[in-house]
C-alpha cells in the first residue's frame, strides 16, 4: 500500500466513523424519547388512579421516611458552639482565627497585649498556649 492508498483508506474510515456516530446519536435520542413517552404515560395513569380513588401520600407511601436509611453511617454533628479565645471588658469576643476584630486592633494599638484578653473559660478548657 502506498501513502496515498493509506490516506484514502483513513479518510474513508473517518467518514464511516462520523456516519456511525451520527446514527448512534439519532438512535440514542429515539430511545430517550420512547422512554420519556412511556414514563409520561405511566405518570398520567398513576395520577388518574390517585384521583379516582382519592389516595393520600400516606396511603401510597406509608409514614414519612427518614432521609437516610437506618443502617446508613451517621454524619458527624458540627460543633455548635466554640468557646471564644479572647474576650474584652465589654463582652466582645473573638475565637482567634482570621483577621483581628476592630476592638482587638484598637487595644493592640493602645499598647495592650493579646494575652490580656485571654478568656478564662478558654484557658480552663485548653490551657495556656
Amino acid at each position: 500500500m502506498t501513502a496515498t492508498d493509506i490516506t484514502i483508506r483513513l479518510e474513508k474510515l473517518e467518514e464511516d466513523r462520523r456516519r456511525l456516530v451520527a446514527e448512534l446519536k439519532a438512535v440514542d435520542e429515539e430511545i430517550n424519547q420512547v422512554i420519556q413517552e412511556q414514563k409520561d404515560r405511566r405518570i398520567q395513569a398513576a395520577k388518574a388512579m390517585i384521583e379516582e380513588f382519592n389516595l393520600t401520600p400516606t396511603e401510597l407511601f406509608g409514614q414519612a421516611m427518614p432521609l437516610a436509611p437506618p443502617d446508613a453511617p451517621q454524619r458527624k454533628q458540627r460543633v455548635k458552639y466554640v468557646v471564644p479565645r479572647y474576650i474584652n471588658a465589654s463582652g466582645d469576643t473573638w475565637i482567634g482565627l482570621g483577621t483581628n476584630p476592630k476592638w482587638m486592633i484598637a487595644a493592640l494599638e493602645a499598647g495592650r497585649k493579646k494575652e490580656e484578653f485571654l478568656n478564662p473559660k478558654w484557658l480552663e478548657l485548653y490551657g495556656p498556649k
